[in-house]
This record gives structure tokens, sequence and C-alpha cells, in this order.
């Protein structure tokens, strides 16, 4: 990626096959970010391209590498802090399975929906807040809910920009409790500053 005389990345060659766990590290401004952005379609590559298992998705919208398989969380919150934690997920869980019409309301109604979205939320250690307004939730609990957002999609790969920044020791251990438990045929790929956590994970 060349932004004018800037060449922000540069011969970049990476392969992760299913399940293998990648840490992507390096100093503030190497670039990890942009390669994650440029993997996840947010920014387009001045040349190269970008593979999901054989088909390539240089040329993607970021929704459409979505439905494909891949997931993304980054560094900035991107939840709905005015719903409840449950009515976050069931959003999530809503548009993967393309119950559109329902989408902008809460789907209490839809057994299937509000199942997975509480099977998620066990997953990554809410379910005992699944009600509590997403505004009052921790830092840390932020950022287990946006993980259980990304795997709504039901994701092959998920990419995690930096997911202990900010954090506390417990929160961070939290973190990373959490991550391990994720699925071992899922494929990750982290960016992350603490060492110690990239060498655990």
């Amino acid at each position: 990626k060349h932004y004018g005389g800037l060449d922000a990345l540069t011969d970049v060659n990476l392969v992760a096959r299913t399940g293998e766990r990648r840490a992507i590290i390096g100093p503030n401004g190497a670039g990890k970010t942009t390669l994650l952005n440029i993997i996840t379609g947010e920014v387009t590559p001045t040349e190269g391209t970008i593979c999901l298992g054989d088909r390539d998705v240089t040329d993607l919208s970021v929704h459409k590498r979505v439905n494909l398989g891949m997931a993304y969380t980054s560094q900035s919150n991107n939840l709905f802090d005015s719903l409840n934690v449950l009515e976050n997920v069931c959003l999530a869980v809503q548009q993967h399975l393309g119950i559109f019409r329902q989408l902008l309301r809460f789907s209490g109604a839809v057994e299937e929906v509000v199942d997975s979205a509480v099977g998620l939320l066990d997953l990554v250690g809410l379910a005992a807040v699944q009600k509590q307004r997403t505004s009052t939730l921790s830092y840390g609990q932020q950022r287990a809910l946006e993980v259980a957002l990304a795997l709504a999609t039901e994701p092959k790969i998920l990419l995690l920009d930096e997911p202990t920044a900010g954090m506390s020791p417990a929160e961070t251990e939290e973190m990373v409790e959490l991550i391990s438990k994720l699925p071992r045929l899922l494929t990750l790929f982290i960016v992350e500053h603490d060492m110690d956590v990239v060498f655990r994970l």
C-alpha cells in the first residue's frame, strides 16, 4: 500500500491455514492496522491480492467479505450504546440470518435469533449481563461484546486489532481466556503490543 511517496506496506506475503493463530507485531506506524484494513476491505491495496480460501476477494466490499466468512474487531467501539447487550447481539444475528424486516425491532419473538445470541454471550462471558444497557459495561466487557458481534457472522477468519489495548490486567486476563476458548477451526489474526498476550495465545 502506497500513500503518495509513503510506502505503508511493501512485500507482505502472509498465509494462514484453517485454525492457525497469527500475531502481527511491530512498533506504532509499522503498518499493522493498515494490513488488517486491507485484508478486511476497509482500504484498497495499491497492488497485490487478498484471497479467502481459493477466492480472490481483493475487489470485494467489506460486507461481501463478511458474508464469505471474514470478521473484524477494530480498536474503536462499534456498539449500539442505547440498546442492551442481548439486543446488540440479536441485531448482528438477524443481519447474518437475513431477517431484514425485523432488523430495527428487538427480535424477542424470533426464538432462533435469541437462542443464538444467548449462546454467543455465554461463550464470551456476558450472559449474566445480557439485559444491561451496553453503555454501562466496563471497557473489557464492551470489547468482549464486540467479539460476540463478530462471531455472530459465523466467520472462518477473525481479525482482532489490539484486543487488550487500554485494559486493566484483570480485563486483559479475561480477554486472553476468551480468545483461548474460541473454536479451534477459527483462523485468527491478532495485532497486539503486549508480548505476554502474544506468546500465551
